[in-house]
């Protein structure tokens, strides 16, 4: 019987294509949004999702599965996995170091105004800057105030883009480790197209 951990390691967050029995389905490459093994009926139904990668408004090849046991078991039977699916394309954690002057003129389309200078770490790259002058408005930032800045491409193509103040009060004594992992069900949101329901959740 195969449990919960091997399901999630062997199709979640995979891109598979349908096979020839499934001819009742668009033939297209999908990514596996959720894998529950036996969550219904006393145990008996495993839930299985899947989200066309070119999901759109008119397009909306969101499919759901209720399986049997044995059918779970089976599934390479009906769908071929093609490889791993990640649509996060970067994440940044920024911290404000101090504040800057620029004049009108200098930088296209900003206006003359306080900006920020930061120090930032980038949790794909490792790529780490130290001072940084950075086209981003002060507004209410203080000194130490941090942000995290995640980007994602979406199933319609867009590079979207969210970003989170992380105030002083509560995070100064966080590790950039403690922080990324507290980011973890924004990640699982964004992976599992979760952004095209409803906003991202707080952490």
């Amino acid at each position: 019987m195969i449990t919960q951990e091997q399901f999630e390691q062997k199709w979640y967050g995979k891109i598979v294509k349908p096979k020839k029995c499934l001819n009742y389905i668009p033939n297209k490459e999908y990514f596996v949004t959720t894998c529950l093994l036996g969550c219904y009926q006393n145990n008996k139904l495993t839930k299985f999702c899947i989200m066309a990668t070119d999901y759109n408004k008119e397009n909306k090849h969101y499919i759901s599965f209720d399986l049997l046991d044995e059918e779970a078991e089976k599934l390479e039977d009906k769908f071929e996995i093609l490889g791993d699916y990640d649509n996060i394309q970067s994440e940044v954690l920024i911290e404000i170091k101090g504040f800057w002057e620029a004049k009108d003129g200098k930088f296209n389309n900003f206006k003359a105004g306080k900006y920020c200078i930061i120090d930032s770490y980038c949790f794909g790259t490792k790529v780490v800057l130290i001072n940084e002058k950075y086209l981003i408005p002060c507004c209410d930032l203080r000194i130490v105030d941090k942000l995290y800045d995640i980007q994602w491409l979406s199933t319609t193509g867009e590079r979207l883009v969210q970003i989170f103040l992380l105030e002083k009060e509560e995070w100064d004594n966080k590790t950039r480790e403690d922080i990324y992992k507290s980011f973890g069900r924004k990640r699982s949101f964004i992976k599992t197209g979760l952004y095209h329901f409803s906003s991202i959740p707080n952490i």
